[in-house]
């Protein structure tokens, strides 16, 4: 689960380290984009 509180992203993680890793192995890749899609959300 994950959401944006003002500027901020807030990601929910396993409990287990093997779940925070594969959880990382996918959102990390994507985490520019992210930032990215909440800059422009902020200067709309």
């Amino acid at each position: 689960t994950a959401g944006i509180k003002g500027t901020t992203l807030i990601m929910n993680l396993p409990g287990s380290v093997n779940g925070v890793q594969e959880n990382l192995n996918i959102v990390l890749p994507l985490l520019e984009h992210m930032v990215e899609k909440m800059g422009s959300m902020a200067t709309s």
